[in-house]
Order: C-alpha cells, then structure tokens, then sequence
C-alpha cells in the first residue's frame, strides 16, 4: 500500500479527476497526499515575450495564476487526510520525478493531458516522461468521457 501519493495538478478536468482518484486512493490506503503544482519556465514562454509582454511580469503572472491553482486543489482536500503542496517551477515532469525521489513518494496519479498552452505544460508530455522515468508505479487517469461507468 503506498503512503505518500504524489499527484501532478494543473487545474484541468482531467486533473481534477486524478486530484479526486489520489484522495480515494489515500484515504483507502491512510496516505499522505502530495499535491504538486509546475510554473513553466519563463525561456519556455519567452516567444510571448517577444511578441510584447515583459518576461518579468509574465513569470510574475505564470507564477501568481499556478499558486491560485494550486490553493484550490488544496482546498478540495478533506481536512482529516494529510496533505502537502509543491510549488515547482520548470518541466513538471521533471519535478515530479524529483519530488518522487526527495519526499519517497510510492504513487504517482496524473490526467492523462492538460489544458491550453500553458497549462497544458504540466500533463501530456509529462504522462509519458513519468510512464518512461518514474521509479515507483504510475496511475494515468482517463478523461472524462472515456471513464467507466460501473456505478
């Protein structure tokens, strides 16, 4: 049984159903929850910049926006299951893996993609570099439409 799940969380839908099969998964197995959050680097967005913003500011902004997604998954988490939260900046696959190997984290749940381009930087891409890097098991929740019925 594990006893810290890690979950990677962007505020998408099918984040919110992996947010929702971690907590299931830790309170089953009276586990810690890691909730981890990534901000893109800046370099990874410095086209938008280019095209007018200030790299300054939008970091400020990525990093202000990736916070208040972080806060409200936090928020969803049922007061008596322990929880801790990450704030992570760069590749997010990279920073789940890292958080794997510094917490000891045995699971690690996350949606199957993201949402926009952005947000989009923390699933997708970083389903498949976990499912090739992680060192512990890998659960890869579905979007919504093709989730099983069974109830």
């Amino acid at each position: 049984m594990p006893t810290d799940i890690l979950v990677g969380y962007d505020g998408s839908e099918n984040a919110d159903l992996a947010l929702e099969h971690a907590i299931a998964m830790a309170q089953a197995a009276n586990a810690r929850l890691t909730v981890l959050s990534s901000v893109p680097d800046v370099a990874a967005t410095a086209y938008a910049a280019w095209l007018g913003g200030n790299p300054a500011e939008l970091e400020r902004e990525m990093t202000a926006e990736v916070r208040r997604v972080l806060e409200q998954a936090i928020e969803r988490v049922p007061d008596d299951l322990p929880v801790t939260k990450v704030l992570a900046h760069g590749d997010a696959g990279a920073a789940l893996v890292e958080q794997i190997e510094e917490r000891g984290c045995d699971l690690v749940v996350v949606g199957t993609r993201g949402r926009g381009a952005v947000r989009s930087l923390l699933l997708g891409s970083v389903t498949e570099h976990l499912v090739h890097h992680s060192p512990v098991p890998v659960v890869v929740v579905p979007p919504p439409q093709r989730m099983r019925g069974d109830g």
